[in-house]
């Protein structure tokens, strides 16, 4: 009884959280007007590429799950990469979604502890490199263009390559330190069992299933082949989550510059704030966008396009991931319950 009362609590905490995000920053009706004077076909090219993000997710944890041995559908492996992203937007530096993954995987799918978090933390590793060289390369081959649109864009590019390289090697040695890695796993399922996301483990099996999770995380880290695969679809999902700006400023009726233009300016902006400590980067991620893009939108268009950026990367995000959260954490148990899975 009290499990349950635990976690409805934290279903209630994450819906409070959900509704205030979505409330706390537009009124309705700006969101409809934007949406109203949006060209509909790029708007629905913006929406694709979410969804595209989503899909290249699942597809590097299938990818991750294979070469360690353990079958899992797309569908599931989708259902996954939903659940972490819409925690991801809910707490703050996304540290929610890999805690929440674990459990989900665990719980309703064919996976140990120690099998998802060594499959997610390989994931972000390599997500959090190609972030930072993402940014760096477009930075180094269109320095001329990027730092030709505003003075703004100095301030940004000098918070970017900070934090990255601040975060970057506290990354790596998580990736590489064992003691660390353990330290952080302790951790991760302290969270799991605090929220009563987890049966109980004895301190025995706890300590074994660490360690089965470093030797999994060595092996893969070995496995060049696997770290570059997952590079090239990282890339590709990068590309689909930062070339929504593209389709937002075509949507609004501007076409002056190419797609790997708009990319150029949107990977600075995302390298500038992927690290900002707030739910969503709220606040960091709408001052950037006006600032770097500004010369880009007519002047009675940049809120326009500030707006229609952030319905489709933030609340469209919360509105389907949430469902699916949901689905997750409801209406699966359920079935499973009924015996109809």
């Amino acid at each position: 009884m009290k499990k349950s009362l635990a976690f409805y609590a934290f279903l209630i905490i994450v819906i409070l959280l959900t509704l205030y995000s979505i409330s706390s920053t537009q009124s309705l009706s700006e969101l409809l007007d934007v949406l109203l004077m949006a060209d509909p076909v790029y708007t629905a090219l913006a929406v694709l590429l979410m969804i595209s993000f989503w899909c290249w997710d699942a597809l590097i944890i299938k990818y991750l799950s294979q070469r360690a041995g353990i079958d899992s559908s797309l569908a599931n492996c989708l259902r996954y990469a939903m659940v972490g992203s819409y925690y991801n937007q809910i707490t703050p530096m996304a540290s929610g979604g890999l805690p929440v993954q674990v459990w989900a995987m665990n719980a309703r799918g064919p996976y140990g502890v120690s099998d998802a978090s060594s499959i997610l933390v390989n994931k972000w590793v390599v997500y959090q490199s190609m972030v930072t060289l993402y940014g760096a390369f477009f930075l180094v081959f269109n320095i001329p263009f990027v730092m030709s649109q505003s003075s703004g864009i100095y301030v940004w590019v000098f918070i970017g390559l900070l934090l990255n390289l601040i975060m970057m090697p506290a990354i790596w040695i998580l990736a590489y330190n064992a003691a660390a890695l353990l330290k952080v796993m302790k951790g991760i399922i302290a969270v799991l069992k605090w929220l009563r996301l987890l049966r109980w483990f004895s301190p025995e099996r706890i300590e074994k299933g660490i360690s089965s999770f470093v030797a999994d995380l060595n092996r893969m880290q070995k496995d060049w082949q696997l770290i570059f695969s997952v590079a090239v679809m990282t890339f590709g999902q990068l590309t689909c989550y930062l070339g929504i700006t593209y389709f937002v400023y075509r949507a609004l009726g501007q076409s002056g510059l190419g797609f790997w233009d708009i990319i150029a300016i949107q990977s600075i902006l995302y390298l500038a704030v992927h690290f900002i400590p707030t739910p969503g980067n709220a606040g960091a991620s709408e001052g950037a966008f006006y600032i770097l893009f500004k010369n880009f939108f007519p002047p009675q268009l940049i809120f326009a396009g500030l707006l229609l950026w952030r319905i489709i990367i933030y609340y469209f995000c919360l509105v389907i991931t949430g469902m699916v959260a949901f689905y997750d954490h409801i209406i699966l148990p359920r079935r499973y319950r009924d015996g109809r899975l």
